[in-house]
């Protein structure tokens, strides 16, 4: 997916994930394509737009089994898990019904951890929902005719 995408790649995703992908990320950079990780772990900063919470694996993997969201040019996803076991599994698909989901989770996420944070993440979420209903816009509409 990262490979064939041509404008854009957003990710969630662990440490040990875009470690594994580390070389795919840094090859999409030089392509000039539009790289964003949104992670609770520590993710290196050279692979992209990084938006984290920084918390060590150890922690996390206390609560939550490893998982990914990886979605290309807002139209092709591979979600699910990401354990290193035969049982794992995860699905790559270009249904838009649930490429709008794993996005929804992505704006969720990062929305999220701009607030918690004081991060600004107005213009990740903005580049994510740019294909979605103007809702912000609908809503003006809807005050100004009340």
């Amino acid at each position: 997916l990262v490979a064939s995408a041509r404008e854009s790649v957003f990710a969630s995703l662990w440490a040990r994930e875009a470690k594994a992908l580390a070389e795919s990320f840094k090859e999409a950079l030089t392509r000039g394509l539009d790289l964003v990780i949104f992670s609770f772990t520590p993710v290196p900063e050279e692979l992209g737009r990084v938006l984290t919470y920084g918390f060590p694996e150890g922690e996390l993997g206390a609560h939550w089994p490893h998982r990914i969201i990886l979605v290309a040019d807002l139209k092709r996803l591979v979600v699910g898990g990401a354990e290193e076991t035969e049982e794992n599994r995860s699905v790559v698909t270009d249904e838009p019904a649930l490429v709008e989901m794993a996005v929804s989770n992505l704006v969720l996420d990062i929305t999220l951890l701009g607030e918690r944070t004081g991060q600004d993440t107005a213009d990740v979420v903005s580049r994510l929902t740019e294909r979605m209903a103007p809702v912000d816009e609908l809503l003006e509409t809807r005050r100004q005719m009340s």
